[in-house]
């Protein structure tokens, strides 16, 4: 089933434009609701392989499923269909859109209140092959949990109200009010009286709970409509005809503001809303300001309202900070009437118009071209409802946390610039969007969320459940025959013992709790709502079964009963063995049981019950009288309306081709004038490209120049530097010879004070001597002059 959904979902994801108008393409239009929790639930979103806990509120859609477990107990609304879940039962969701509803039940016991037949009646497959409703009435299916000897499990139907049809080796089987079919899979039914299970009583008080009526401004197959009665008031204004007001709600409260948003397939982005009655108001209709109260406003009644995963306009997304706290923010405003709902998900051109005729009038709808890519610069300020905007930091979202308790006070101005977001710029879901819970904080009292909450997983089926469950998902529409199970073959029925009743306890729920088994519910009495005891199209007519408590007759002894034939194909033996296995156990019942006094009991309950059944069924004519009245009327208003629409279709589409016209002068004009600007843009830029061409070449010369001057200068350094060296050389030199010069003219003076000093030391001696000799007389050395 898995893969279905998953071969669905990608179909619906890859459709392109010129494929719009496809059926492919839309999600579905009908879905349910899980309508209350008792205990905890397992629940398997659409597409996900984890289990986790189901929660009120959340969409009920294909590619579902739910496990009650041991202490578990859950309510699904469909339209007009209640199904209630016991104990220890498996059931998976394979359709609901405004065809058949198909469901499959692999084990357990379901009670099924059935309204108002859905169009296609309602489907449910067990491992003894397809139960098929197609009237309004009480019923509970049942189905055994697989046996340890890889038997079928067996299968009842039991029938309180209405009518069934249920499937033998010949085919469909009727099962008539206060009959019950015990069937062993490729084997004929066994009838016997109905009798009820623990879950009917549980079923009977849920629906005392219930405090609903007829309106004629509700539509009957409007999911979670039987709730506004017990928490709001309807109340008629003279701007938006009939309003629903809630109470008991905060001082603050405002539509889309307590709850969370989940990821669910297809839809993507899905509102759950905390309140219990937080179901309609949020995917139907519009919301507005009336006398300072916020009200719901549903719209015209159409039979088949299309559901909407939230009747909003987002606004922020990637890239938009709300410039509170930093991050990225996401934001959201409620629709009000006459506003369209653009949704972000792969849809069609018909799929729109259904989605909004409602709430929004068929011109508007014309004028407005809705694309999931861009929105056409719209702003939140064009919104009626703008000042109940909802931002939250786009992490907050992406986790599924609340959102009243993350809700970021944002400017005015900064909400003004705030465009519609785009299918990219919405944040991508995390694992905890797509459980549908709401992510828990670190901490108690933290301001934001936890980044990364703990999923809240829960317990899958028993796995030996499993091979049962995937074949009663897979079985074709209208499969008559046992599917084909997994390791599982079909045995004969086991034989009971003589005297024994021929009913048997089937689910697991009430083998381990047989003595809860045998309690008559009370009568449950609602207002009629349209369309109440009516058959899906197409079926037998409709007969008319009063709501009441059936009585049951007493077991009987007797005779064990007759095995029932096995599926061989004798479809003429088989119905001859059942005849006769009828008969006997009717001749036996008669004979044991019959008396004169309970024949003229009988009798007159007969009388009774058929006066009852004249009543109901004058008062059934009478309503009918009276609905076709009102229809007429209706029909009048809706000709003189529909003329009035035509009269404003006609003025708005002149209106819309003047404004047409006149787009397309300001078109021309504004294309002529981008394509100034765009000349005026490539002048400007091959002269920007010039003038930094001209500045690089400029660059590069003074480059080459600096270049050349440093090359320049490094010569010159190095010259001066060979100059100094050959300076410094030359002067060493002169340094050099001027010392050895130095030294020479040292050493001769000193040589030549040498030779004074000795001629001065001659001449001394040389006076000396003359001093000493006499007079006259010659120095002595002198030589005698010649």
């Amino acid at each position: 089933m898995q893969l279905q959904s998953l071969a669905l979902a990608l179909m619906t994801t890859c459709a392109t434009a010129t494929l719009a108008s496809a059926a492919l393409a839309d999600p579905p239009g009908r879905v349910g609701r899980i309508s209350y929790v008792e205990g905890d639930v397992s629940f398997q979103p659409p597409q996900e392989e984890f289990w986790t806990l189901a929660t009120r509120n959340y969409p009920v859609a294909r590619g579902e499923a739910f496990w009650t477990g041991d202490q578990g107990r859950a309510e699904l609304q469909i339209g007009g269909v209640e199904a209630r879940l016991d104990n220890e039962t498996e059931l998976d969701v394979v359709d609901l859109d405004y065809g058949e509803a198909r469901l499959s039940l692999a084990q357990g016991s379901l009670d099924l209140r059935i309204w108002r037949a859905p169009r296609g009646g309602v489907r449910i497959s067990t491992p003894a092959g397809e139960v098929r409703l197609d009237y309004a009435g009480l019923y509970r299916i049942d189905v055994g949990a697989p046996r340890d000897d890889g038997a079928y499990p067996p299968v009842e139907v039991t029938v309180f109200d209405g009518y069934a049809d249920v499937p033998s080796p010949d085919g469909p089987v009727s099962v008539e009010a206060g009959e019950a079919a015990l069937i062993d899979a490729g084997y004929m039914p066994e009838a016997a009286d109905a009798q009820d299970a623990a879950i009917d009583d549980w079923a009977r008080d849920r629906e005392r709970r219930e405090r609903w009526s007829r309106h004629d401004y509700l539509s009957p197959a409007l999911t979670g409509f039987e709730d506004l009665d017990g928490h709001g008031d309807f109340a008629d204004t003279a701007e938006y005809g009939q309003v629903w007001f809630p109470r008991d709600v905060p001082v603050d409260w405002a539509p889309y503001r307590y709850g969370h948003w989940a990821f669910v397939q297809p839809w993507g982005w899905t509102w759950i809303d905390d309140q219990s009655w937080g179901f309609a108001p949020f995917h139907y209709g519009r919301w507005a300001r009336v006398n300072d109260r916020w009200g719901w406003i549903p719209g015209q009644v159409a039979a088949e309202p299309i559901y909407a995963p939230a009747l909003v306009a987002f606004i922020g997304g990637r890239g938009w900070s709300a410039g509170v706290g930093g991050g990225e923010a996401i934001g959201w405003v409620p629709l009000a009437p006459d506003e369209v709902y653009r949704p972000t998900y792969q849809v069609s051109q018909t799929y729109i118009r259904q989605v909004n005729i409602t709430n929004v009038r068929q011109t508007t709808i014309n004028n407005i071209t809705v694309n999931n890519t861009t929105v056409n610069n719209i702003t939140v300020n064009q919104y009626r409802n703008a000042p109940a905007v909802v931002v939250v930091r786009a992490d907050t979202f992406a986790h599924g946390a609340s959102v009243q308790r993350a809700v970021m006070p944002v400017s005015a101005q900064t909400l003004s610039a705030a465009q519609l977001t785009t299918l990219a710029s919405r944040p991508a879901p995390t694992p905890e969007a797509r459980t549908g819970l709401e992510a828990r904080a670190k901490a108690a009292g933290s301001a934001r969320p936890a980044a990364a909450p703990v999923i809240m997983s829960a317990p899958p089926p028993p796995a030996r459940l499993q091979a049962v469950r995937l074949a009663v998902a897979a079985q074709p529409l209208g499969a008559s025959r046992p599917p084909p199970i997994a390791g599982a073959t079909i045995a004969p029925p086991r034989p009971r013992p003589a005297g024994a009743p021929p009913m048997a306890f089937v689910a697991p729920s009430q083998i381990r709790n047989p003595a809860a088994q045998a309690r008559q519910p009370a009568p449950v009495v609602h207002a009629a709502i349209p369309g109440g005891n009516a058959a899906a199209p197409g079926s037998p007519p409709v007969r008319a079964i009063p709501l009441r408590t059936l009585a049951k007759s007493p077991p009987v002894a007797g005779p064990a009963a007759t095995p029932r034939p096995a599926a061989s194909g004798q479809a003429a033996d088989f119905n001859a063995q059942a005849q006769a296995a009828a008969a006997a156990r009717a001749a036996d019942r008669q004979a044991q049981t019959a008396s004169a006094e309970q024949a003229r009991q009988r009798a007159q309950a007969a009388a009774a019950q058929r006066e009852a059944d004249q009543r109901t069924l004058a008062a059934q004519q009478e309503q009918q009288r009276v609905l076709a009245a009102r229809q007429s009327a209706q029909a009048q208003a809706a000709a003189a309306l529909q003329a009035q629409q035509r009269a404003e279709a006609a003025t708005a589409q002149r209106e819309a081709e003047a404004s047409q016209r006149a787009q397309a002068v300001q078109q021309v004009q504004q294309r002529a004038a981008a394509q100034r600007q765009q000349a005026q843009a490539q002048a400007a830029a091959q002269e920007a490209q010039q003038r930094a061409q001209t500045a690089a070449a400029q660059r590069e010369a003074e480059a080459n120049q600096r270049a050349q001057a440093a090359q320049q200068e490094q010569q010159r350094a190095a010259a001066q530097r060979q100059q100094a060296q050959a300076q410094a050389q030359a002067q060493a030199r002169a340094q050099a010879q001027a010392a050895a010069l130095a030294r020479q003219q040292g050493e001769l003076r000193a040589q030549e004070q040498a030779r004074q000093n000795a001629a001065a030391q001659a001449r001394a001696k040389a006076d000396e001597a003359a001093r000493k000799r006499k007079p006259g007389a010659a120095p002595i050395g002198d030589k005698p002059q010649p």
